[in-house]
């Protein structure tokens, strides 16, 4: 099945957000195709790449609270690549609770310059569950010139 045209590309345009003044750093941040709902409106979650001091995060920045789940303490999210079928896995909340972290964020990263789409479900405080999508080509690139700084092989 053809994949639609991305609109939206990899940037480092908010790189002082997502890092502050953190020297030998980097970030890559990737809007999704699409707006999500949320109790507070409508949003469209970002996917961060960035480290910090060699060590590799990657998140979805959701914009909003996630819905509380009884005994856990990792929320429940749901991840395809591709055309492969929705799997799903358990992902740390953000201290601010707007952000969800791959539990290992340098495998995540790296299965990323390899996919051409990443679909992410997550249920935000309130309201159904939503799916963000994200067309992730093109990471590899920009990765590479930081590779040594962010503890990426090469």
């Amino acid at each position: 099945m053809p994949i639609a045209p991305a609109t939206q590309k990899w940037s480092t345009e908010n790189r002082t957000f997502w890092l502050a003044a953190q020297r030998h750093s980097a970030a890559f941040e990737l809007h999704a195709e699409n707006m999500v709902t949320t109790w507070q409106g409508r949003v469209r979650p970002s996917l961060v790449v960035r480290c910090v001091s060699r060590k590799l995060e990657t998140f979805v920045f959701t914009h909003s609270a996630m819905k509380i789940e009884p005994h856990a303490q990792d929320k429940t999210v749901t991840i395809a690549f591709d055309d492969e079928p929705m799997r799903t896995d358990r992902w740390p909340d953000s201290e601010d609770h707007d952000a969800l972290f791959a539990p290992d964020g340098p495998a995540f990263a790296l299965r990323l310059t390899h996919a051409r789409t990443l679909r992410f479900g997550y249920t935000p405080h309130n309201v159904d569950p939503v799916v963000a999508e994200f067309r992730v080509s093109g990471l590899a690139e920009l990765i590479d010139p930081v590779a040594n700084d962010c503890g990426w092989p090469k």
